[in-house]
């Protein structure tokens, strides 16, 4: 096992993880064995939608009795986004890491 995905509490509708790891980490090598089972895991999760851009993303802000306030939905799907962010991140070898970061 390489990697896995810590819970995350999400009170307002999103899908909160399980514990899932796939197997080998991303290589120069492996691409289609990784891309397979990192699919599968986000599937699982019905996550598919924060890496394809149709997840629609709460607004961060809700006017509540005409205070404005932290929307909880914004919070819960931004934990979730960054959690599966590190989760794709910690199955990735460190050469090719180091080619994303540069990139970025």
């Amino acid at each position: 096992m390489v990697s896995e995905v810590s819970p995350v509490c999400g009170s307002s509708g999103f899908k909160p993880f399980t514990n899932k790891s796939i197997s080998i980490r991303l290589d120069k090598s492996n691409y289609l064995l990784w891309r397979q089972q990192a699919l599968f895991t986000v599937e699982s999760l019905a996550l598919e939608s924060h890496l394809d851009g149709t997840q629609t993303v709460p607004p961060q802000y809700v006017l509540i009795d005409g205070v404005k306030t932290v929307n909880s939905e914004y919070v819960a799907h931004k934990q979730q986004d960054r959690a599966l962010c590190s989760w794709l991140l910690s199955s990735i070898s460190a050469s090719i890491l180091r080619l994303s970061i540069k990139r970025t």
